[in-house]
């Protein structure tokens, strides 16, 4: 199970939402659905080089839709940095590095990002870069104040009074405590499920630390009295001809 990252370059506007299999299909439907949760509309759709982007079904939707469908360049994946940071900043720091699968998990991400785009896009303030100097090997970047994406979209000219007004009275109603409250409790539902702990459980696997193989290979080593091949090209000796494999 992956997460679905939309994010705004004007505003830093961020929407998730939890895909439960690589599939072009659902892609589109959780695209669609995400759509109807955004407070102003979607004109551009921007992803990698991923097979589950590139693809037919994804660009007749965009066609049909009225999006226009563009991709990063090849080979650089700094074009993706601003959902990137997102990633790192919102997903990450609120879900972490395990992967999950399975339909429970996947409605408590949904849970959980419902909650989390609301205090993410009222509440949280981020910089946002203005401008950079470079002078040969030394940067100087400039930013902007911090703001949430509520005031960015606000202050932007571009946004309509009707969105003004739906984002305004939203706000009104939301309490930042609230939300904190709802994120915490619904990781740690999540994180204490029986079938979320019973697929941890069956996901963990004992590692051997990498110093405690090496000195077992050089035990064994000298026990057998093998030589290891200062090159490739050179053949193991030993006593018993039982070369070790290190």
């Amino acid at each position: 199970m992956q997460t679905l990252t939309l994010t705004d370059i004007a505003t830093g506007w961020t929407e998730c939402a939890p895909l439960l299999v690589r599939e072009q299909k659902l892609l589109t439907e959780v695209l669609s659905e995400m759509r109807r949760h955004m407070p102003f509309a979607l004109l551009g759709f921007d992803t990698d080089n991923d097979s589950v982007f590139m693809n037919e079904t994804v660009k007749t939707y965009c066609d049909d839709t009225g999006l226009v469908f563009t991709r990063c360049r090849p080979y650089r994946k700094n074009d993706q940095a601003w959902v990137e940071q997102k990633n790192g900043a919102v997903v990450r720091r609120s879900v972490g590095y395990r992967r999950y699968e399975g339909l429970e998990a996947a409605a408590a991400l949904a849970r959980l990002y419902t909650a989390l785009r609301l205090f993410v896009n009222f509440f949280q303030p981020s910089f946002k870069l203005s401008g950079k100097v470079r002078d040969g090997a030394l940067v100087k970047k400039t930013y902007h104040s911090p703001a949430t994406p509520y005031q960015r979209l606000l202050a932007d000219i571009r946004t309509s009074d009707d969105v003004r007004q739906r984002v305004t009275t939203t706000y009104a109603t939301l309490d930042p405590v609230q939300l904190c409250t709802r994120s915490v409790r619904f990781s740690r539902s999540w994180s204490t499920s029986p079938i979320v702990r019973s697929w941890l459980k069956r996901r963990r696997r004992p590692r051997r630390r990498w110093s405690n193989s090496f000195l077992d290979c050089v035990r064994r080593g000298r026990r057998a009295r093998c030589v290891r091949p200062a090159n490739k090209n050179q053949k193991l000796h030993a006593a018993a001809d039982v070369p070790i494999r290190l």
